[in-house]
């Protein structure tokens, strides 16, 4: 069923936003902060309060479908059900999917999707509480939880702008300034929550690497946000944590002078990482086909589901993926092209894929751009540059996740936000001819 917009929707959103903007510059007055800087955030806080609008109007009247309507009209369900029966209400709040088959109120039974439905009652549990927020009203749910995207964003922007100052306004790019990036995570979407989330992991990333403060406080951060990406999105954290972690390990370990001894413990610490990992993954429940046993059909399953939509005629081809592994390595160049440079202009059928297109043309420039500029310097600053190692590695390595398990340009479009995100923030961060020199690790 498709959410409506009236007045009461229009006066609540206006309202919120006069709350929103009051709080802003009242704090703005309270802590002084500098001019510049306090520019750059309400302008990025305008644009993805925009984003968050434009999302709501493009799922009302131009797609008029999708899973956004799910996930609110079952929040919307548990939000409505509160008023009928408040304790078994609260009681799903804290159930688990697999609890659910026990309870005699089953939110989830009637929807019949192909969506995962873990994930989907995770995040429907969120939303429950943002519908609690509006009242009830899809247009300022969306605001809102577009409103905590933002300062998981923000809060990663900062950290990383006062790493690199000089590349503070170019860093507002790969935050902010993506187009297709800024609505697809700027909604009632499961990307709306995780971008934020890994922005915030920026943040506490350089608060326990490089400025090595307040350890205890950013360690018990980075468990909640791992629990939050694992409700949300298993996959994400199979990818990104490993990188995270190596990441630390290559800050922590820097100040071995011996380059034998630096890159044992760096090898050795990449090897428990991963064992972590396969541990935690081969942990999940049984039916979880994240699993790393069960990752190939996994991805043979997404091929399948997503080439089958045939909507918009929008899916791709990289060619049959079988079963063995050989296969799908021998697909990742394709997975890490598609991702990042696809489509191309001459494949645009509809106005989203023409946006997404000239995206992935601007990339490919930047590239070249950076490429040509930097020539034989290029990967003499990559490796001795740890933020580039961790931006790049999980670019990289999520890109082919996106590119294998997408199939078509428009799940293309919110699967690789992430990976974009990155690869950018890394191109901005080699424009910088003197990384070195200009990192600073002054206190905030």
């Amino acid at each position: 069923m498709t959410p409506n917009i009236g007045l009461f929707d229009i006066f609540l959103g206006a309202f919120y936003l006069l709350i929103i903007y009051f709080l802003v510059f009242r704090f703005q007055a309270k802590i002084k902060l500098p001019n510049i800087s306090f520019s750059y955030f309400i302008g990025a806080l305008s644009i993805k309060i925009i984003a968050a609008i434009t999302f709501v109007l493009l799922s009302l009247f131009y797609y008029k479908s999708g899973d956004t309507f799910l996930y609110f009209e079952i929040a919307e369900e548990l939000r409505q059900h509160l008023f009928i029966n408040t304790s078994e209400t609260l009681s799903l709040i804290f159930t688990p999917y697999s609890g659910l088959e026990k309870l005699n109120y089953h939110p989830l039974q009637v929807y019949n999707y192909q969506f995962e439905r873990s994930t989907t009652w995770a995040f429907s549990r969120i939303v429950f509480f943002f519908n609690l927020a509006s009242f009830g009203s899809y247009l300022v749910s969306s605001i809102l939880m577009s409103l905590i995207s933002f300062l998981g964003l923000w809060m990663g922007y900062n950290s990383l702008s006062k790493l690199y100052p000089s590349s503070e306004k170019l860093l507002l790019i790969p935050f902010f300034g993506i187009p297709t990036a800024l609505i697809w995570s700027s909604g009632i979407l499961k990307d709306t929550l995780l971008i934020g989330i890994i922005g915030f992991l920026i943040s506490i990333g350089i608060n326990l690497f490089i400025k090595k403060r307040k350890i205890i406080l950013n360690s018990l951060y980075l468990a909640l946000c791992s629990l939050l990406l694992i409700g949300l999105k298993p996959i994400l954290v199979l990818s990104l944590i490993p990188c995270f972690i190596f990441w630390g390990v290559l800050h922590y370990s820097s100040g071995i002078t011996n380059f034998t001894n630096r890159i044992l413990v760096r090898f050795t610490f990449l090897l428990l990482t991963l064992s972590c990992i396969f541990l935690i993954s081969n942990n999940l429940s049984e039916t979880s086909k994240y699993k790393f046993d069960k990752l190939t059909l996994t991805l043979i399953t997404y091929q399948l589901d997503h080439s089958n939509n045939k909507v918009s005629n929008t899916n791709y081809n990289l060619g049959t993926i079988e079963y063995e592994n050989f296969s799908i390595a021998k697909k990742i160049p394709k997975a890490i092209n598609v991702t990042f440079f696809r489509p191309y202009l001459w494949e645009v059928i509809n106005l989203p894929m023409l946006l997404s297109s000239i995206e992935s043309l601007l990339l490919l420039l930047v590239l070249f751009f950076v490429i040509f500029s930097l020539r034989k310097r290029l990967f003499k600053i990559i490796f001795t540059n740890e933020e580039l190692i961790f931006f790049f590695s999980f670019a990289i390595l999520y890109s082919i996740i996106s590119g294998l398990t997408a199939y078509n340009f428009g799940a293309l479009s919110r699967f690789k936000i992430p990976s974009i995100m990155f690869f950018l923030i890394a191109l901005v961060l080699l424009t910088n001819n003197s990384m070195k020199n200009n990192k600073s690790t002054s206190a905030d």
